[in-house]
């Protein structure tokens, strides 16, 4: 799904070394731009959340996460022009059927079955939407993204880890992440996920976030 799609994405525009002028901008949904949501921490009603999303804000910019000025980032990390938003609702799959037909029976056998095949279907990503988050950023906020949106609303810790693995699993097959990358990636997708918090918040004007 979004994994392999992002992991396209990547090997892909990587390859041409594509970076227009237009996609180095400033963009209020760039993971770089995460620290800025901490101006956004007094929306969140809840005291313990305001915490969290704080603590996870201030350690991408102790890591040299975020943008500090126009030239550029302090953590030695690949840049590049990235997608922005991949979810579900922007990653066009296809259902593909296939047929599972079991071996023969062994000779040993003193009895015989007839032989039968199963059919299975799968989903395969084949293309995605919406470009308007695009920006040249650090690569791996590319998966990032993506993982912040797999691990929502799963019902258990180990629901969303086994949703995050598979992204990360379909993204590595297709760009390899670099061992600074692999590093960088809790803290970047858990100041995503303040990042979207407070902004959302403060966009709507809820004070309460459940």
């Amino acid at each position: 799904g979004s994994g392999v799609s992002g992991g396209n994405l990547k090997a892909a525009v990587g390859a041409t070394s594509w970076n227009p002028p237009e996609a180095r901008r400033e963009l209020t949904w760039d993971l770089a731009n995460a620290p800025r949501a901490a101006n956004h921490l007094h929306a969140i009603g809840s005291t313990e959340d305001r915490a969290l999303a704080k603590k996870w804000l201030d350690r991408f910019s102790e890591r040299g996460y975020g943008k500090t000025s126009a030239k550029g980032f302090p953590a030695l990390l690949p840049e590049q022009v990235i997608h922005g938003d991949l979810n579900d609702f922007n990653v066009l799959v296809q259902q593909q059927q296939s047929d599972a037909t079991p071996p023969p029976p062994s000779s040993s056998s003193s009895s015989s079955t007839p032989s039968s095949s199963a059919s299975s279907s799968s989903s395969v990503a084949v293309s995605v939407l919406d470009f308007g988050d695009m920006v040249r950023t650090l690569r791996v906020f590319e998966l990032s993204v993506a993982l912040a949106y797999a691990c929502q609303n799963r019902p258990t810790p180990s629901a969303a880890l086994a949703a995050a693995s598979a992204v990360v699993e379909g993204y590595a097959s297709e760009q390899p992440l670099t061992p600074r990358e692999a590093s960088a990636l809790p803290v970047c997708v858990a100041a995503r996920l303040a990042q979207s918090v407070a902004t959302s918040v403060s966009y709507f004007g809820v004070r309460r976030w459940s």
